[in-house]
């Protein structure tokens, strides 16, 4: 496996790169049915990859935050909170992945989702989702370490 570790000026720039793409109006977190895709520019298929439903970021993401990790360099992070719920799901199944896209729905970035203490970039109180019922998440983070 190849590994590649940038310099903490690189990752702040990487992320801030991802908010500024993601400033314009509202972002949205798109929920999906089945594996995430190879990158965000491959287009959704139905019926493996069914829309679940659009929650909204109620405000522009959050700010680029660095922590130091146990010596060994920083992990920088992107927090997205507050995101607005959305009230009446789509369609059911189990979510997959998100698309986080722009206002104007162009795709900047694929996470992976699980359940509360999962390991998912996004944490759901469940992965189930059930047609005409909520689907919400209270924050996730995109993180380079």
């Amino acid at each position: 496996m190849a590994v590649v570790r940038f310099n903490t000026p690189l990752k702040q720039t990487i992320l801030a790169d991802i908010l500024a793409a993601l400033s314009t109006g509202r972002a949205k977190a798109k929920f999906y049915t089945g594996s995430m895709l190879l990158h965000p520019e491959t287009p959704t298929v139905a019926p493996v990859n069914k829309l679940l439903g659009t929650l909204l970021c109620t405000t522009a993401p959050g700010a680029a935050v660095t922590t130091v990790a146990d010596g060994d360099g920083a992990i920088v992070s992107l927090v997205f909170s507050p995101i607005e719920t959305d009230a009446v799901a789509d369609d059911t199944g189990t979510a997959g992945f998100v698309r986080l896209t722009t206002s104007a729905d162009v795709a900047i970035a694929d996470l992976n989702t699980s359940a509360t203490g999962g390991g998912g970039a996004v944490t759901m109180n469940t992965t189930s989702v059930v047609v005409g019922g909520p689907i919400s998440c209270q924050s996730f983070v995109v993180t380079i370490g």
